[in-house]
């Protein structure tokens, strides 16, 4: 696997397509890559924010919350889960968002899709995948690590089940998680 950092721009607006964006900066790829975009790059450019002045953090956290716990945490945020995912703060990050707040994608999946028709149509090429990823904090743990919130194009779990063990015991419910795998290693470059 070859990962490549793609430098854009230091601030991204919204003042752009997503295809527009590729164009930017995809000026080729080859077969077998996955491209990996950062999801606060999709929201932004998606509009997919809220003003630091006018917006109620809190609210705005269980609004997009699908469930979370009432009291926050003694470090002062509130734990969520969002699109299946058990995160802090619904995934809203106010870093390097210029007095915004950034939200994840309102659908990943269809995101990563759309990147990856584009980029099959543009590149004319078969076998290109696409990772929408973002970094979390895990309860009880320190630092963050990538995470994958949408992906497209490639097979994302190695199945496990049926296999046998180095024992011979036949494994019940192993699957080897690549996607997320991958949005770490991405995070590191």
């Amino acid at each position: 696997m070859n990962i490549q950092a793609i430098k854009t721009e230091k601030v991204v607006v919204g003042k752009q397509t997503i295809t527009d964006f590729l164009d930017k900066y995809i000026k080729k790829i080859a077969d077998r890559s996955i491209l990996v975009i950062t999801s606060k790059v999709v929201s932004i450019i998606e509009k997919n924010v809220a003003p630091l002045k006018n917006s109620n953090k809190s609210k705005l956290i269980k609004q997009e919350a699908d469930y979370f716990l009432e009291k926050p945490t003694q470090y002062g945020f509130i734990i969520t889960i969002k699109n299946n995912i058990i995160v802090p703060t619904s995934g809203i990050d106010e870093s390097n968002g210029n007095n915004m707040y950034i939200l994840w994608p309102k659908n990943p999946q269809n995101s990563a899709n759309t990147i990856r028709e584009y980029l099959v149509k543009k590149f004319k090429r078969k076998n290109i995948g696409v990772i929408i990823t973002d970094s979390k904090t895990t309860p009880l743990r320190w630092g963050t690590s990538g995470i994958c919130l949408a992906f497209s194009g490639f097979k994302a779990l190695n199945n496990y089940i049926g296999k046998k063990d180095i024992f011979g015991r036949k494994l019940k419910f192993t699957k080897a998680n690549i996607y997320d795998a991958l949005a770490a290693a991405s995070v590191l470059v």
